[in-house]
C-alpha cells in the first residue's frame, strides 16, 4: 500500500506541470509573435540611406513675378501732366501802353485759373511783350495792342484756363481757342512745351501770336517750304512737317 502511495506521488507531480509549462509555451509564443509583429512595423535603419520611399508632393512653384508691361517713352509736352480745375480766376492788375502808334489799338486784359499755378501779373506783362514785338501782329502796323487791369474796358480777354475749364467755352486747337472775344489758353499746355519747340519762352510766344491770329481770322497754314520756318497759323504742337519752329507772324 505504501509503494502504492509512494508510486502515486510522481504521477500527481506531473499533472500539475503541465499547465504551467503550457503556460510558459503560451508566453514564449506571444512573445515570438509580438517580436515579429514589431518587426514587420518597424524600419530597417541603414547608415546613408533613406528608411522608406516617399513620393514627394508636388512642389508649389512661386508664381514669377510679373514682367511690367513698359510703360510708353512720355513725350514732352501737356499730354504727360495733369492739372485740376479750379474754374475760379485771378485778374492781372497790370496796365501797359500799346508800342505802336499806328494802327487799330486793342485793349488786352488777363485772367489767370487759380488751379494753373500762374502768376496772372507775369503771364500779363510777358503777353504784353509779346504783342509789342515787331515779330509780332503789331509789325504789320495795321494792328497794336495795350494791356490793361480792368476787364470791363477790354476789347478782347485772354483767359489762361486749365483744360477741362477751357473746354466748357471752345474746343482747344494747338493750345488756344477763341470764343468771340474771349482767347482761351490752355495752362497746361503753356507750362509744358511739346518736343517741336526748344524751350518754354518759344513756346509761348507761339501760343498768343497763333490764338490771337486765330482772334483776327487768319487762316489756317501748312508747310510749303520745308526747311524754312513754319507759318504761325500752323498748327505746330505735334508735327512740323519739315518745316523750323517759329513763333512770329512776322520773323
Amino acid at each position: 500500500m505504501n509503494q502504492g502511495g509512494r508510486s502515486g506521488v510522481p504521477q500527481r507531480r506531473s499533472l500539475r506541470a503541465e499547465p504551467v509549462l503550457i503556460t510558459i509555451l503560451a508566453v514564449v509564443v506571444i512573445v515570438a509573435v509580438a517580436f515579429w509583429a514589431n518587426a514587420m512595423v518597424t524600419p530597417v535603419s541603414r547608415k546613408g540611406e533613406p528608411t522608406a520611399t516617399i513620393a514627394p508632393q508636388a512642389s508649389v512653384t512661386a508664381s514669377a513675378t510679373p514682367t511690367p508691361t513698359p510703360s510708353a517713352t512720355p513725350t514732352s509736352g501737356a499730354g504727360t501732366a495733369t492739372m485740376g480745375s479750379s474754374g475760379t480766376f485771378s485778374p492781372a492788375a497790370v496796365d501797359i501802353a500799346a508800342a505802336s502808334s499806328t494802327g487799330t489799338l486793342t485793349r488786352v486784359a488777363l485772367q489767370v485759373e487759380t488751379s494753373a499755378g500762374l502768376k496772372a501779373n507775369e503771364i500779363a506783362t510777358q503777353v504784353a511783350d509779346i504783342l509789342n514785338d515787331k515779330r509780332s501782329w503789331t509789325g504789320t502796323g495795321k494792328v497794336r495792342f495795350a494791356m490793361v487791369a480792368d476787364i470791363a474796358k477790354a476789347d478782347v480777354l485772354i483767359s489762361v484756363s486749365s483744360p477741362k475749364t477751357a473746354a466748357k467755352a471752345c474746343t482747344l486747337n494747338s493750345g488756344s481757342c477763341v470764343d468771340t472775344n474771349v482767347i482761351v489758353l490752355d495752362a497746361l499746355s503753356l507750362k509744358n512745351p511739346p518736343a517741336t519747340y526748344p524751350d518754354a519762352t518759344s513756346w509761348e510766344q507761339y501760343l498768343v501770336n497763333h490764338a490771337f491770329g486765330t482772334w483776327l481770322n487768319k487762316k489756317p497754314a501748312t508747310c510749303t517750304k520745308p526747311g524754312g520756318p513754319a507759318p504761325v497759323m500752323m498748327p505746330q504742337g505735334e508735327e512740323l512737317a519739315g518745316c523750323a519752329a517759329n513763333p512770329w507772324p512776322n520773323p
